[in-house]
């Protein structure tokens, strides 16, 4: 059997545990053992073949101790694990915190904010603050992110200088995934703000969500600490480079649940988690996508960098989600 087949029984196992507490808007004990069992029967497995060298499973639902799940040679604390693009999601509430404090307007134009690069006029239409956050400024990405091993992390201002793809498109005609729109609203952020990027969102974002042990400092403080797995630095540090443990993506996942209040306002975590349209199941929204599953909001992320796989899928309105983290193997084995 696949990675993909195994994947999708094992989420199709856990979802149907999940979708069957919503109605009493938590899982009740026998829920919680169910969900454990198929986390066990998938991970074991795969990690006894070799497939993968650890993974973790965290379901929070309510105000219930969360289910924790570590497999082979990790801890909920002490072990790093990239997260790859769910790193985007920081970068969108950076943005929207900005927002909020009226230091920027989404729908201005990107130029506006950024002080020593240009985004080309190609198009008579410029290019935006939303429409970087949605995937959607035209811009033809380009791969800017991995081969950086050693030393401090360039300035993210050069890095993009010298990286500046062509506009391909008008903005906000074709969603075309972007590391690179990423990377340039974390020098919106430093240009703004007059502070590192990665010292920004530290302090505004990821401390007052009690996510202590996460950083996007690269290189890393303690590089011994990684979870087993292939990983590397990021140039475009926005884009994928947070480092976190178990614990504080528990925080986080809660967080999400309680729609980042400890943050922003409600407003804006509505403004980054639009429900679509119920015929769409899921589309990229502000960091953030969403969308609908069974008839219920879906807000999540997902991403992949080097050997780190890591998805994060919640339910707001019924306070439950899980988040899985894997190293080794393809992404398959974290995201069917």
């Amino acid at each position: 059997m696949n990675n993909g087949v195994r994947a999708k029984r094992c989420f199709s196992c856990i979802f149907g545990v999940l979708f069957n507490a919503l109605s009493a808007l938590q899982l009740c004990a026998a829920d919680r053992a169910s969900v454990a069992k198929a986390s066990d029967d998938y991970f074991k497995p795969l990690l006894a073949s070799g497939r993968i060298t650890a993974a973790a499973c965290v379901i929070v639902d309510g105000d219930n101790p969360p289910v924790v799940k570590l497999y082979g040679p990790v801890n909920s604390q002490s072990s790093l694990w990239r997260v790859a693009s769910v790193s985007k999601v920081f970068t969108a509430i950076a943005i929207m915190k900005l927002a909020e404090q009226g230091e920027l307007k989404l729908d201005e134009d990107v130029n506006k904010y950024l002080k020593n690069i240009r985004v080309p006029n190609t198009f008579s239409q410029p290019i935006t603050i939303r429409e970087l956050l949605l995937h959607r400024s035209g811009l033809d990405d380009r791969f800017v992110g991995d081969g950086f091993h050693a030393g401090p992390q360039p300035d993210i201002s050069q890095i993009m200088a010298a990286a500046m793809p062509k506009r391909v498109y008008p903005p906000d005609t074709v969603e075309l995934y972007s590391n690179y729109g990423y990377g340039l609203l974390g020098v919106v952020i430093e240009d703004l703000t007059g502070q590192r990027f990665e010292d920004y969102v530290k302090a505004n974002v990821l401390d007052p969500m009690g996510m202590q042990d996460s950083t996007f400092t690269q290189p890393l403080p303690e590089p011994s600490r990684m979870a087993p797995g292939r990983w590397f630095y990021q140039h475009s540090a926005p884009a994928a480079a947070l480092t976190s443990n178990v614990d504080d993506m528990t925080r986080f996942l809660t967080s999400t649940l309680q729609e980042d209040k400890s943050v922003l306002s409600t407003r804006s975590f509505e403004e980054m988690t639009t429900r679509p349209d119920p015929a769409i199941r899921i589309l990229h929204g502000l960091g953030y996508w969403t969308g609908n599953d069974r008839g219920h909001h879906l807000v999540g992320a997902s991403g992949d960098s080097g050997g780190f796989h890591s998805v994060l899928m919640a339910f707001p309105d019924e306070h439950v989600g899980y988040f899985t983290l894997v190293s080794g193997g393809g992404n398959a084995v974290a995201w069917n």
